[in-house]
């Protein structure tokens, strides 16, 4: 054979999260080093087609009517194979804002596993938020009959410690770069990205964040769905505070830092309302990139489940560094000078938070060089870069 072949499955019902990659891998394929080929349910087979937008918007349209917004976590995860000289090799790649939801069933039966929100370690007390642990779950639910429900309890997932060696760290690329997975679509997304390189460097730190504090807690919560943020502020209770409640307080710190600083909190109450109470400090998705660009750092606190938001690659692509809390969270590939941590924020209690160091720190991030996130991003993070390395993770499984 050739070259490998990589043969993508399925697209999930997250299809805006792995555009990323399936951009990659046309990239890899235009350049001759795989051929790609779609082996899709009829449903998915639209996506990859050119000049389908309209379709494909009437086609979710549909769907939303009839299903809400509603997501059935078992049919999230992107799959796919590869062949070369050496036989059939399956992966999946799984996109769950928690670090520490997994499927059992694809950790058992595909041959690689790759978590976009892979935790730094397995602890078999399961993933730290806070001073607090929650387990390693299942995206299916302990109750079969409980199945096409919004939240129940879950399954534990035991799996994550027998098939341990399955799981490779991903990154958490751009979403939404389109309506559908077409290279006409993707390609004009990118470079529309890329664009924003141009834009001249002139302050030095930002942040935008979309919630000054945590969903409303679940009331008398005991059987938490661990992968529902509500119940699990409610079953904590006052043993952790949220990560967007320190957001807030970045800001607001950042709002006293003068000029050169650019701190957005779009709504000052609960996430997960659609809310906005601050309208007027919303930039448009298409401008976004070139908004970061003017900044040599984006300012994260760590999302729900200690997440890396999409922040991250937004920030790269145009040269822009990150400042953040610290990270429990790994890219398969570790961080440079692009990356600077500021301190444990998190779930922690918001009295056990350093705020005067993260102060100080903010207040003297080393100036960092546009042209080094760049390379450092083209080195590792760009699409043909991603897909280069889901192709060698996959074909070099043992």
């Amino acid at each position: 054979m050739s070259k490998p072949i990589v043969v993508v499955t399925d697209l999930s019902n997250r299809i805006i999260y792995y555009q990323w990659f399936v951009y990659g891998f046309m990239l890899l394929d235009k350049s001759g080093i795989i051929k790609l080929k779609f082996d899709l349910p009829l449903s998915q087979k639209l996506y990859v087609i050119n000049h389908a937008q309209f379709f494909v918007r009437c086609l979710n349209k549909i769907k939303n009517y009839f299903q809400g917004n509603k997501e059935i976590k078992t049919e999230a995860y992107f799959r796919g194979y590869v062949l070369d000289e050496k036989g059939k090799h399956t992966f999946c790649i799984d996109s769950a804002d928690s670090p520490n939801m997994f499927s059992g069933t694809l950790l058992r039966f595909c041959d690689v596993y790759f978590k976009i929100q892979c935790p730094k370690e397995f602890d078999s007390k399961g993933f730290k938020i806070g001073n607090e642990y929650i387990p390693f779950f299942d995206s299916e639910f302990e109750n079969p009959k409980d199945a096409g429900k919004t939240k129940a309890k879950r399954k534990l997932c035991p799996e994550v410690y027998l098939c341990n060696e399955k799981i490779k760290p991903l990154l958490l690329a751009v979403r939404s770069m389109g309506r559908t997975c077409s290279f006409k679509e993707l390609d004009a997304a990118y470079n529309n990205l890329l664009s924003a390189r141009s834009v001249k460097q002139t302050g030095k730190a930002m942040c935008y964040f979309g919630n000054a504090a945590g969903p409303v807690p679940t009331e008398h919560v005991t059987e938490p769905d661990w992968d529902w943020e509500s119940d699990i502020l409610g079953y904590f209770g006052n043993k952790i505070n949220h990560p967007n409640e320190k957001r807030a307080k970045i800001a607001d710190i950042m709002d006293g830092l003068g000029e050169g600083y650019d701190a957005r909190v779009i709504n000052r109450g609960n996430s997960d309302t659609g809310v906005n109470t601050n309208g007027e400090l919303v930039i448009p998705l298409k401008d976004f990139s070139k908004h970061v660009a003017k900044f040599q750092y984006n300012v994260n606190v760590s999302g729900y489940r200690m997440s890396i938001p999409a922040r991250f690659i937004d920030s790269f692509v145009c040269g822009t560094a990150i400042a953040t809390d610290n990270l429990h969270v790994k890219w398969y590939h570790p961080f440079g000078d692009e990356v600077t941590e500021i301190g444990e924020m998190g779930y922690l209690p918001d009295n056990e938070v350093d705020y005067t160091e993260v102060t100080d720190k903010l207040k003297h991030l080393r100036p960092i060089s546009k042209e080094y996130v760049i390379e450092q991003y083209e080195k590792y993070w760009a699409p043909a870069k991603v897909a280069q390395y889901i192709l060698n993770t996959t074909i070099n499984v043992k």
